[in-house]
């Protein structure tokens, strides 16, 4: 998928477009631009900003809720979270960027199955600004994908689950950072993405400590996810290049459009908006009382 991703986030750059993309696939999800960069990515086969900052516990539940009804009709809930000192600038912008590379990273790894651009400024809760360059978000994709794919024993991270190995530690050897946190959730139920979403860190970064983990005898693999064909008759159709221009305004296409996935909308009444989960959607409330801090666990190599 990297290679038709590409292409339509270097056409969206060139037309310095600001809209969404709707991406439908495996896992699908929505880019955010900003005159033609990426200033936020909506996927359900990654933790947003907002999940990683609630599941690490690096923002507490009350602050984070405190926060956002603060900015019910404003939307600036990442300022108001720097106004109420619930976490540092540079920290919430290193957060953000981490949270769009892994997204991307998701994307690339994943199934495009059509797409369709939307011009037209496009709300979203945690945006990165300035943001991000969609040529530098591809570069790390391609990257992290070159990384995994050169392991011993090569992971899918939303495939394989994995299982800590029966008998506890090996011996002489010594548990690193995050070990314990992966070993606790790590049930033969869980994929590598299942994990992220849990303990609030990256897809990539969860990944690949994953396989440091099977490699030192601690995890082994449990039985595959799988994921089935959508149905036929409601594939999307198969999107190209005019439809960027089409949305620029630069040439018609009278095709049928695609599907629309489902798009997050802040509500007018201040209530917390609906926020999607890899079960779909459900309420921000239910989700606040959901994502209860718990063990941080420390990314040791979001890069790779």
């Amino acid at each position: 998928m990297l290679n038709r991703l590409s292409q339509v986030l270097t056409e969206c750059a060139g037309d310095r477009l600001t809209g969404v993309i709707r991406i439908a696939g495996e896992p699908g999800g929505t880019v955010y631009l900003a005159d033609g960069a990426v200033a936020a990515i909506d996927t359900p086969g990654a933790p947003g900003p907002e999940v990683l900052l609630l599941r690490s516990g690096r923002v507490p539940e009350a602050g984070w809720s405190a926060a956002f009804a603060a900015t019910a009709t404003t939307g600036e809930v990442g300022a108001e979270l720097v106004r109420r000192e619930l976490i540092g600038a540079g920290a919430l912008e290193a957060l953000l960027k981490t949270a769009l590379a892994d997204a991307m990273f998701v994307l690339a790894a994943g199934e495009l199955a059509g797409y369709e651009v939307d011009k037209g400024a496009a709300e979203c809760l945690l945006p990165l600004d300035p943001a991000a360059d969609s040529a530098w978000l591809l570069a790390e994709a391609s990257r992290r994908l070159t990384v995994l794919a050169s392991l011993p024993t090569p992971i899918e991270h939303d495939r394989d689950r994995w299982a800590s190995v029966r008998g506890g530690t090996p011996a002489g050897l010594e548990l690193g950072s995050g070990q314990e946190t992966v070993l606790a959730v790590a049930n033969g139920r869980r994929t590598a993405r299942d994990m992220a979403f849990v303990l609030g860190r990256g897809v990539y970064a969860v990944t690949l400590q994953l396989a440091r983990m099977h490699a030192d005898g601690l995890l082994v693999p449990a039985a595959r996810r799988v994921v089935p064909a959508p149905p036929s008759d409601s594939a999307p159709r198969q999107a190209g290049p005019d439809d960027i221009k089409d949305a620029a305004g630069k040439s018609a296409d009278t095709s049928e459009p695609a599907p629309s996935l489902p798009r997050r909308r802040r509500g007018g009444s201040g209530q917390p908006r609906r926020t999607r989960s890899a079960g779909g959607p459900i309420d921000r409330a239910a989700l606040l009382r959901l994502l209860r801090p718990g063990t941080a666990a420390t990314d040791d190599d979001e890069t790779g």
